[in-house]
Protein backbone atom coordinates (compact mmCIF):
# COMPACT_ATOMS: atom_id res chain seq x y z
CA UNK A 1 0.00 0.00 0.00
CA UNK A 2 1.01 3.68 -0.83
CA UNK A 3 1.97 6.17 1.56
CA UNK A 4 -0.55 8.49 0.31
CA UNK A 5 -3.31 5.52 0.44
CA UNK A 6 -2.24 4.17 3.87
CA UNK A 7 -2.95 8.34 4.80
CA UNK A 8 -5.87 8.63 3.41
CA UNK A 9 -7.16 5.24 5.46
CA UNK A 10 -5.83 6.81 8.77
CA UNK A 11 -7.79 9.72 8.19
CA UNK A 12 -11.00 8.45 8.19
CA UNK A 13 -13.07 9.32 11.26
CA UNK A 14 -14.20 5.83 11.96
CA UNK A 15 -10.67 4.85 12.12
CA UNK A 16 -8.87 8.12 13.72
CA UNK A 17 -7.37 6.89 17.33
CA UNK A 18 -6.78 3.41 15.98
CA UNK A 19 -3.11 2.91 16.50
CA UNK A 20 -0.74 2.23 13.82
CA UNK A 21 -0.44 -1.52 14.32
CA UNK A 22 -4.12 -1.56 13.85
CA UNK A 23 -4.13 0.40 11.21
CA UNK A 24 -1.45 -1.55 9.09
CA UNK A 25 -3.48 -4.40 10.03
CA UNK A 26 -6.76 -3.11 8.57
CA UNK A 27 -4.66 -1.58 5.45
CA UNK A 28 -3.64 -5.11 4.74
CA UNK A 29 -7.16 -6.79 4.68
CA UNK A 30 -7.76 -4.38 1.82
CA UNK A 31 -8.23 -4.91 -1.67
CA UNK A 32 -8.19 -2.37 -4.67
CA UNK A 33 -11.07 -2.02 -6.60
CA UNK A 34 -10.93 -0.30 -9.99
CA UNK A 35 -14.44 1.67 -11.41
CA UNK A 36 -15.19 3.04 -14.80
CA UNK A 37 -16.49 6.90 -14.81
CA UNK A 38 -20.45 6.08 -14.71
CA UNK A 39 -19.89 2.84 -12.64
CA UNK A 40 -21.94 2.45 -9.28
CA UNK A 41 -19.86 1.85 -6.21
CA UNK A 42 -22.98 1.43 -4.20
CA UNK A 43 -26.70 1.40 -5.42
CA UNK A 44 -29.55 2.30 -2.57
CA UNK A 45 -31.29 -0.31 -1.27
CA UNK A 46 -28.96 -3.10 -2.50
CA UNK A 47 -27.69 -5.57 0.49
CA UNK A 48 -23.42 -3.97 1.35
CA UNK A 49 -20.55 -6.20 2.19
CA UNK A 50 -17.99 -3.69 1.78
CA UNK A 51 -17.07 -0.37 2.72
CA UNK A 52 -14.61 2.05 -0.24
CA UNK A 53 -12.48 4.47 0.77
CA UNK A 54 -11.97 6.78 -2.61
CA UNK A 55 -7.86 6.94 -3.19
CA UNK A 56 -8.05 8.58 -6.71
CA UNK A 57 -11.00 9.96 -8.97
CA UNK A 58 -14.12 11.39 -7.50
CA UNK A 59 -17.65 9.89 -6.93
CA UNK A 60 -21.39 11.50 -7.02
CA UNK A 61 -24.18 10.59 -4.81
CA UNK A 62 -27.28 10.30 -5.89
CA UNK A 63 -29.69 13.20 -5.29
CA UNK A 64 -33.49 13.41 -6.71
CA UNK A 65 -33.20 16.99 -5.34
CA UNK A 66 -30.17 18.33 -7.84
CA UNK A 67 -30.49 19.82 -11.21
CA UNK A 68 -28.61 16.84 -12.73
CA UNK A 69 -29.70 14.14 -9.87
CA UNK A 70 -26.12 13.91 -8.20
CA UNK A 71 -24.59 16.11 -5.25
CA UNK A 72 -21.11 17.48 -5.59
CA UNK A 73 -18.23 15.09 -6.31
CA UNK A 74 -16.11 13.68 -3.94
CA UNK A 75 -12.83 13.12 -3.62
CA UNK A 76 -9.79 10.96 -2.67
CA UNK A 77 -10.52 10.04 1.32
CA UNK A 78 -14.52 10.04 0.95
CA UNK A 79 -15.21 6.88 2.73
CA UNK A 80 -18.62 4.97 1.25
CA UNK A 81 -20.66 2.74 2.38
CA UNK A 82 -19.19 2.64 5.69
CA UNK A 83 -21.80 0.52 7.99
CA UNK A 84 -21.50 -2.37 4.94
CA UNK A 85 -18.12 -2.91 6.47
CA UNK A 86 -19.69 -3.55 10.24
CA UNK A 87 -22.75 -5.07 9.56
CA UNK A 88 -25.46 -6.94 7.00
CA UNK A 89 -27.35 -3.52 5.98
CA UNK A 90 -28.24 -2.25 2.14
CA UNK A 91 -26.90 0.98 1.31
CA UNK A 92 -28.66 3.74 1.75
CA UNK A 93 -27.12 5.65 -1.36
CA UNK A 94 -26.52 5.24 -5.41
CA UNK A 95 -23.09 6.36 -5.30
CA UNK A 96 -21.03 6.66 -8.91
CA UNK A 97 -17.94 6.88 -10.50
CA UNK A 98 -17.15 10.26 -11.39
CA UNK A 99 -14.32 9.34 -13.58
CA UNK A 100 -12.16 6.41 -13.00
CA UNK A 101 -11.79 5.51 -9.23
CA UNK A 102 -9.26 3.70 -7.82
CA UNK A 103 -10.83 2.45 -4.15
CA UNK A 104 -9.61 0.79 -1.11
CA UNK A 105 -12.20 -2.18 -0.51
CA UNK A 106 -12.71 -3.41 2.86
CA UNK A 107 -15.19 -6.05 2.99
CA UNK A 108 -16.99 -7.33 6.31
CA UNK A 109 -15.20 -10.57 5.89
CA UNK A 110 -12.04 -9.48 6.49
CA UNK A 111 -12.56 -6.71 8.96
CA UNK A 112 -14.26 -9.33 11.09
CA UNK A 113 -10.94 -11.42 11.27
CA UNK A 114 -8.69 -8.38 11.76
CA UNK A 115 -11.38 -8.04 14.62
CA UNK A 116 -11.15 -11.31 16.04
CA UNK A 117 -7.16 -10.98 15.55
CA UNK A 118 -7.59 -7.78 17.84
CA UNK A 119 -10.70 -7.10 19.79
CA UNK A 120 -9.75 -3.68 20.79
CA UNK A 121 -10.12 -2.28 16.90
CA UNK A 122 -14.18 -3.52 17.49
CA UNK A 123 -14.64 -1.73 20.55
CA UNK A 124 -13.02 1.38 19.28
CA UNK A 125 -15.65 0.77 16.31
CA UNK A 126 -18.47 0.26 19.00
CA UNK A 127 -17.82 3.35 20.62
CA UNK A 128 -17.24 5.29 18.02
CA UNK A 129 -20.53 4.20 16.57
CA UNK A 130 -22.02 4.85 20.36
CA UNK A 131 -20.91 8.79 20.01
CA UNK A 132 -22.56 9.40 16.88
CA UNK A 133 -25.66 7.56 17.96
CA UNK A 134 -25.37 9.71 21.06
CA UNK A 135 -25.11 12.87 18.61
CA UNK A 136 -28.17 11.51 16.73
CA UNK A 137 -30.05 11.27 19.50
CA UNK A 138 -29.39 14.92 20.80
CA UNK A 139 -29.92 16.48 17.52
CA UNK A 140 -33.43 14.32 17.12
CA UNK A 141 -34.60 15.70 20.52
CA UNK A 142 -33.57 19.39 19.70
CA UNK A 143 -35.59 19.28 16.41
CA UNK A 144 -38.26 17.19 18.41
CA UNK A 145 -38.50 20.42 20.82
CA UNK A 146 -38.38 22.90 17.67
CA UNK A 147 -41.91 21.09 16.49
CA UNK A 148 -43.11 21.56 20.04
CA UNK A 149 -42.77 25.21 20.22
CA UNK A 150 -43.95 25.03 17.00
CA UNK A 151 -46.97 23.49 17.61
CA UNK A 152 -47.59 25.74 20.68
CA UNK A 153 -47.09 28.35 18.69
CA UNK A 154 -49.73 27.23 16.00
CA UNK A 155 -52.19 26.56 18.74
CA UNK A 156 -51.68 29.59 20.45
CA UNK A 157 -52.83 31.44 17.45
CA UNK A 158 -55.69 28.99 16.15
CA UNK A 159 -56.65 30.03 20.14
CA UNK A 160 -56.36 33.48 19.66
CA UNK A 161 -58.68 33.93 16.01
Amino acid sequence: MHVEDRALLENVELFKGLSDAQIDAIAAATDIAWFDSGQPITEAEEAGAAAFVILEGSVMVADTSAPDGFQEPLGPGTFVGELAMLTEVSYAATVVAAEPVRALAITRATLYEVMEADPSIAEHFSAKLVRRLSSLADELRAVDDRFEALEISLQRIADAA
